[in-house]
């Protein structure tokens, strides 16, 4: 994985609600690529992994489903 595609995946992430195990593994595997330069295969398809998860589901912060959100109205 070059280093574009691997910060471009980890910003990404960063937008989604990630579990406490999730949050660790990319936190480790920042650190890693910062002091590797590189990822071995299980560590990116992992990553990949969680990041595919999380955009198929769209499971981000803050922001509602689209659609989900009702517009009330005034009695």
């Amino acid at each position: 994985m070059d280093k574009g595609r691997f910060k471009s995946i980890v910003s990404a992430l960063k937008q989604y609600a990630l579990t406490e195990g999730e949050r660790r593994f990319v936190g480790l595997t920042e650190r890693y690529f910062a002091e590797k330069g590189i990822l071995n295969e299980e560590q990116e398809s992992a990553l990949e992994g969680i990041y595919r998860e999380k955009k198929k589901y769209g499971k981000g912060m803050g922001f509602p489903e689209k659609g989900s959100v009702k517009k009330s109205t005034a009695p």
